[in-house]
């Protein structure tokens, strides 16, 4: 397996689970999107994995998402200001300028050991937001491997390369990363932050505020 390059595509299907939606002339007014990893192979591993992006496909579009978390309404909130939208601009400026709900996906690496995904969600209506998401299995357990089975870096050492970055919304939600703690609390969710990171084969990249701002460790 060559593990240097940018095409997994042989090993690894990314399947679009579409919900846009159209106008009576066929027009895209909104693109709606999940990019759903599908593994190939029949191990009980790969089938783990498969199954846990199935579940956060469907999450997607109902409760939320375990890796993204999102809030429990969001694509409701998203349907909610398509209609708003719809009513104030009209269907011939929607189809010109379409809204995004929308997840993209990517395998930044993979080996006979682990495979390692980064995702990004674009949420638009009238105002543009993107989020930055990874993940990263054992592909003979099928489990999420945090940065610490990979890596030595310790909770102090994460708080400082977050808060080098300079676009901070609130640094006091990093001042919990001390002694074995690598939880913190944002948002309203309890966050793992040993789990927020992927690996592009050279470097392993924490996801800091969960925005397109990477810093490798």
């Amino acid at each position: 397996m060559d593990n240097n390059r940018d095409d997994y595509s042989d090993q690894v299907l990314i399947e679009k689970v579409d919900q846009s939606v159209y106008d009576e002339q066929g027009r895209l007014i909104a693109q709606i999107y999940y990019d759903k990893p599908v593994i190939q192979g029949d191990s009980e591993a790969v089938k783990k994995i498969n199954a846990y992006f199935d579940n956060e496909a469907n999450a997607f579009y109902n409760q939320g998402t375990s890796v993204t978390w999102f809030s429990a309404d969001a694509f409701q909130q998203f349907k909610d200001g398509l209609e708003l939208m719809k009513e104030r601009w009209g269907n011939e400026m929607m189809a010109e300028y379409p809204t995004r709900y929308a997840m993209d996906t990517s395998v930044c690496y993979m080996d006979e050991n682990i495979i390692s995904i980064v995702q990004v969600r674009n949420y638009m209506l009238e105002h543009n937001s993107w989020h930055c998401y990874g993940s990263t299995f054992d592909l003979r357990t099928g489990e999420l491997i945090p940065i610490t089975k990979l890596i030595s870096i310790k909770p102090e050492e994460m708080k400082a390369i977050f808060l080098i970055t300079g676009n901070i919304i609130d640094i006091g939600v990093y001042e919990v990363l001390k002694d074995d703690n690598y939880v913190i609390d944002f948002g309203g969710h309890r966050i793992d932050m040993k789990y927020e990171y992927f690996y592009d084969g050279e470097s392993y990249y924490l996801i800091n505020e969960f925005a397109l701002e990477f810093r490798t460790s």
